[in-house]
């Protein structure tokens, strides 16, 4: 079984790395356009840098540290991933659908299919908000983000927990930012209401004009029963990102705790926007 859970990690890392060394032999179609149209600038140069200046403002970024934290009004965003615990030995997938509903306003929601050691649906189905509060495309962005997770397995509290977060990025320069805010605030529903602050950080480099990579942790986190720090848990995540078009995207994410704990997490990923 231990190595079926393996192997299962390996196929992820192989659902990816092929789209991506396709996407890189491929030339980019705008390249062709520009180098066939340099001869041409008579009557239409104008007009046609007109209309390129036009478009450019509602395309979707390649760039990942550029992007919008909320959806645009009128896209929608599908979303697959396959999920391995090597603690648990259990491997799962998960669907999410999000929707820019208004200006700076977007809805979602997320669940999962167990794949393993039995195929089953996971009984768990999450709703997702982002409203965006301030930002552009340079300095600080900020957008208020709602998670609230529904469990309907058996003997289960349907709603148990409610997360709140204020997702901040600041781009240093070009190609570098800084996250911190995701999931800042997580209330718990039980025989009593708990309340636990989480302060994430995390680092986006723009390596290329289609690879992101980003590195995450947690500095602390603490509630009414206990405290934690980087020098109790230490918890690491590496991913990285390929756009390999404005509106597809595929990646992988490895996540371990460095001090406690002795098993890992890996995620593939891919997102389809239309």
């Amino acid at each position: 079984m231990k190595k079926l859970n393996y192997l299962i990690a390996l196929l992820m890392l192989g659902l990816v790395i092929p789209v991506i060394g396709h996407a890189e032999r491929a030339k980019p179609s705008a390249e062709k356009g520009k180098k066939g149209k340099k001869g041409k600038k008579g009557k239409k140069g104008k007009k046609g840098k007109k209309g390129k200046k036009g478009k450019k403002g509602k395309k979707y970024p390649f760039k990942v540290n550029v992007r919008p934290l909320v959806l645009p009004a009128g896209m929608n965003q599908v979303s697959g991933t396959l999920n391995f615990d090597s603690g648990s030995s259990k491997s799962d997938l998960g669907v999410a659908f999000k929707r820019g509903i208004v200006k700076g306003f977007d809805l979602g929601a997320t669940t999962g299919l167990l794949t393993s050691p039995n195929v089953d649906w996971n009984s768990t189905f999450a709703l997702q908000a982002g409203y965006k509060v301030a930002g552009k495309r340079k300095g600080l962005s900020l957008a208020a983000q709602l998670d609230v997770p529904l469990n309907f397995g058996e003997g289960k509290d349907v709603l148990s927990a409610l997360d709140l977060g204020l997702a901040t990025r600041y781009r240093l320069n070009k190609k570098l930012a800084l996250h911190t805010g995701e999931g800042l605030v997580s209330l718990g529903f039980g025989d009593e209401t708990t309340i636990r602050i989480n302060v994430p950080f995390g680092v986006a480099f723009q390596a290329t004009r289609q690879l992101n990579l980003r590195v995450n942790t947690e500095l602390f986190s603490f509630g009414s029963e206990d405290a934690t720090s980087i020098a109790d848990k230490l918890p690491l995540q590496l991913q990285g990102l390929y756009a390999i078009k404005r509106m597809m995207d595929a990646g992988v994410a490895f996540n371990k705790d460095l001090i406690d704990g002795d098993g890992f997490t890996m995620m593939a990923l891919f997102n389809f926007r239309m």
